[in-house]
């Protein structure tokens, strides 16, 4: 689903989250919150105590931001994915392909919650980057219109000439 972020032609995209990602890290994120709990402070300093509170806190507060603050916005001048303050922006004169796939590891910088969605590739860049929009459709046919270069080929975009 996109929401509109403001300006007319800017889209932000929310992350495809399954119940096999989301389960799991909320799991750990309470066996976190138990940890915390059972930790033996009667023998630790102050400082060793808040510090281990503070670490506590950092992991628990990165997990949910991973599966509550990623997202995908679409603009006429960019791609721009991000989590809290990491972000990658790809200008849309540099997409050359976007294939719905597998998102390797080895050559793709993974955006994404699944191991599956839809990669970018990137002119003059081996490098690509893995979304996982959850409306895999709305954002394949935003794309185009604001990419005028690419057209829809075998169920992703690919660039004309």
């Amino acid at each position: 689903m996109a929401w509109d972020v403001g300006d007319d032609r800017t889209a932000d995209y929310a992350p495809r989250r399954p119940w096999w990602v989301t389960a799991p890290l909320w799991v750990m994120v309470a066996l976190l919150i138990a940890a915390a709990f059972a930790v033996n402070r009667s023998e630790m300093g102050f400082l060793v105590e808040t510090a281990i509170s503070l670490l506590y806190g950092v992991i628990i507060v990165l997990c949910l931001s991973w599966l509550y603050g990623l997202r995908y916005t679409l603009s006429d001048e960019a791609l721009c994915a991000r989590v809290g303050p990491a972000r990658v922006r790809v200008p849309l004169e540099e997409i050359t392909s976007v294939k719905p796939g597998w998102i390797k590891k080895h050559n793709t910088w993974r955006w994404a919650l699944t191991p599956t969605g839809l990669v970018v590739a990137r002119r003059d860049k081996r490098l690509r980057i893995g979304v996982s929009p959850d409306d895999t459709e709305e954002f394949l046919r935003d794309l185009p219109e604001r990419c005028p270069h690419l057209e829809p080929c075998d169920g992703g975009l690919e660039s004309r000439g």
